[in-house]
């Protein structure tokens, strides 16, 4: 398991975003956790690119850790759906908090992401 921390400031306070990696059969499991936000959506996206050539047919997006995600989150999200699209990788979501899956609701995206097979 890798992690990666990338901080940026919240309400005065420093704040990690956290993504860890998990195989699980034949998926690999990306663990975020903290803002998915202008800070950290770059980072995300370049970790996402990586692991999409690790030779795993399945790639998960765990958000149930994720506290705060906002629309450069959500396109960070759309993208690497795209890429994985376009390597035939299945990405899939495992739903975060209802504030993170708001803006999936709001912006009538929800549907573009698959549930994962197991958790």
């Amino acid at each position: 398991m890798d992690a990666t921390a990338l901080e940026h400031p919240q309400d005065g306070r420093w704040r990690p975003f956290r993504c860890s990696t998990r195989p699980v059969r034949d998926e690999l499991w990306l663990e975020l956790a903290g803002e998915l936000d202008l800070e950290s959506a770059n980072a995300l996206g370049a970790l996402v690119g990586e692991h999409l050539d690790a030779g795993f047919p399945r790639l998960v997006l765990d958000l149930r850790a994720v506290t705060f995600m906002d629309s450069t989150g959500l396109h960070v999200l759309l993208e690497a759906q795209r890429e994985a699209r376009a390597r035939g990788v299945e990405l899939s979501l495992s739903p975060g908090p209802p504030n993170v899956q708001r803006v999936f609701d709001v912006t009538g995206t929800a549907d573009l992401f698959a549930a994962p097979a197991r958790r």
